[in-house]
């Protein structure tokens, strides 16, 4: 992490320069620090004596980090940093990575740069990365560049999202191994009571939103500096924010899990049909291949690139199965395609998941149910007498069905939803995610721009119980909640 190079551009006598320094990130790539400071404000060379709160910038296009001093600046006066944002604190610093190949890899590449940055505290020059709090939950942020055009973002708010803006990234920075799903983590407003009402069944594990009115860009970044570094009681709070007592797991902390995942004996009593639909592939279906199931999922397993993993694709798939149809009342049917993603990475789960569900019904995935035609609000039923089959999957962290109906959700729809198992022990541990993205918003923009992704959430789900009543959209199929020993009877 040693700092190569340290370079400055003057401005005017007595005035801000920008300070730039060069070092190598965990993967050896080139890499640039900067800051726009004072000259007797440069970046010092030691953080523990003088630690600096940086913002991370990456991107998924050249935009010339290695090509010269000008390009730093043009960013700079972008994200409204050749003034001096707040006269009792210096300005952040910047650092700028390498160019990714899309923005979930970003998000993979800093938890691997957080991880490898505090196993290096102990060197002076290592520059710490600190949390940024969002709501109430503190975690990483980072900011993306995807087009080289990046300022050609609208300078007022634009119903039209088809532009070039930065993308904003807010995630938990813990992998998989070391991850925790407390109520307090999942609350539904920062000052909500811990009771049950107030919490949602999952929390927010990544959350991807595009920025296209630079002004409000530009004020949310200078915001949430200003409250988590400038203002925190009489001193800064960089050091507090480092996480250096939080376990946030390391780089291998997921190939070292052995945990067995409970293989769910319930499972030889249910009518169940294997059938392989690829090499990395196959599918569960508990009603026979005739007919339309009550549950139809995409469920992804990355762990089982791990060579340490003792169980196959298909004693996981019964095990989720089994564990699904426990809570679901008699007579439920489901179909799930269990697959193997061909590497073990969020970009690849969604790449696939995208090619799998491109050859499938617009309603393919999803919960069925009917309703009368006065809940849709959509024209083309106006004239339609009696129940409207339909199938519907999570597309709000709200659970009502008002929030989970496309024509009456509040928001753009996402279209894309996958179930992704990260860790083995996603029967009794919080292994179970869900990644939603490709809303209308997104749509627009990829036909526009050819952004890789629109907006875009991963929640991590509090445990079985939830997972089930998540994907039976409780609001449409009543679902059973079991306990721990509950579920061991059940099984025996």
């Amino acid at each position: 992490m040693a700092r190569i190079t340290q370079e400055f551009r003057h401005g005017d006598y007595g005035g801000p320069i920008t300070h730039k320094a060069r070092f190598k990130d965990h993967a050896g790539k080139q890499a640039i620090r900067m800051r726009r400071s004072l000259p007797s404000q440069p970046l010092p060379d030691n953080f523990r004596q003088n630690p600096v709160f940086c913002f991370q910038i990456y991107t998924t296009v050249p935009v010339g980090v290695d090509s010269g001093i000008d390009v730093v600046e043009y960013l700079l006066q972008y994200l409204g940093m050749l003034e001096r944002w707040n006269e009792h604190c210096p300005n952040p610093a910047f650092e700028v990575y390498s160019p990714q190949t899309d923005i979930l890899a970003c998000v993979e590449h800093q938890r691997r740069e957080i991880a490898q940055r505090k196993a290096h505290r102990t060197d002076d020059a290592t520059y710490l990365i600190p949390m940024l709090r969002a709501n109430s939950n503190p975690g990483g942020f980072i900011i993306i560049i995807t087009f080289d055009s990046f300022t050609a973002a609208h300078m007022r708010c634009d119903d039209d999202l088809g532009g070039t803006g930065l993308v904003f990234a807010r995630f938990d920075r813990r992998f998989p191994s070391a991850t925790s799903v407390g109520p307090e983590q999942r609350l539904r407003h920062p000052t909500s009571q811990l009771n049950e009402g107030a919490v949602y069944p999952e929390k927010m594990e990544i959350e991807v939103e595009p920025q296209q009115d630079l002004w409000t860009m530009q004020s949310n970044l200078k915001r949430s500096y200003f409250l988590n570094y400038c203002f925190n009681d009489d001193e800064p709070s960089t050091w507090t924010a480092l996480a250096l007592d939080v376990d946030e797991g390391g780089l291998d902390n997921i190939q070292k899990m052995t945990v067995a995942c409970t293989l769910d004996t319930a499972i030889d009593h249910l009518s169940l049909s294997a059938m392989k639909v690829a090499k990395h592939g196959i599918c569960f279906s508990t009603h026979g291949i005739e007919g339309e199931p009550d549950l139809r999922y995409v469920v992804y397993v990355p762990f089982l690139h791990h060579d340490n993993v003792r169980q196959t694709l298909e004693e996981i798939a019964r095990s989720f199965t089994s564990a699904v149809m426990l809570r679901l009342d008699p007579g439920k049917t489901v179909t799930f395609a269990f697959r193997i993603p061909p590497q073990p990475t969020m970009s690849s789960i969604l790449a696939d998941c995208r090619q799998y569900l491109q050859s499938k019904p617009d309603d393919y995935i999803g919960a069925l149910t009917s309703f009368a035609p006065s809940q849709t609000l959509v024209h083309r039923y106006a004239s339609q007498i009696g129940p409207i089959p339909a199938r519907l999957h999570p597309i709000n962290r709200d659970d009502g069905l008002g929030h989970n109906l496309p024509a009456t959700c509040g928001h753009e729809p996402f279209h894309t939803f996958a179930v992704v198992l990260d860790r083995p022990d996603f029967i009794d541990g919080p292994g179970v995610l869900f990644m939603l993205t490709d809303n209308e918003k997104g749509h627009s923009g990829l036909r526009k721009t050819g952004r890789d992704i629109g907006e875009l959430h991963v929640w991590r789900s509090a445990g079985m119980n939830e997972v089930v009543k998540r994907l039976a959209m409780q609001v449409v199929m009543p679902v059973r909640r079991l306990g721990s020993c509950e579920d061991r009877e059940g099984r025996s």
